[in-house]
């Protein structure tokens, strides 16, 4: 099990809801990557506008875009410079 903290009115939080109410009860797909760089790091905790994804910004911050993988044991993308 995983607790999540996340900010109501912010994405986590957002895409949940988006989730539970078509598949109540049923787990939230999750994907936990450790040791990326500063810019995705940084572009996970800015507060960035709906339109742009936390990997947009990180890429515009970089100068490059983010280069994502898919995640072991689940469909879901992950940076795939990240060392973990």
């Amino acid at each position: 099990k995983v607790i999540m903290r996340w900010l109501a009115p912010r994405g986590g939080a957002l895409d949940f809801r988006e989730h539970a109410i078509p598949h109540p009860g049923k787990p939230y797909p999750v994907a936990v990557a450790l040791g990326a760089d500063p810019a995705t790091i940084l572009g996970a905790v800015t507060p960035v506008p709906d339109a742009l994804s936390e990997y947009q910004f990180a890429g515009l911050l970089r100068g490059q875009r983010t280069t994502l993988t898919k995640a072991i044991g689940s469909e879901l993308r992950v940076p795939a410079s990240a060392e973990i």
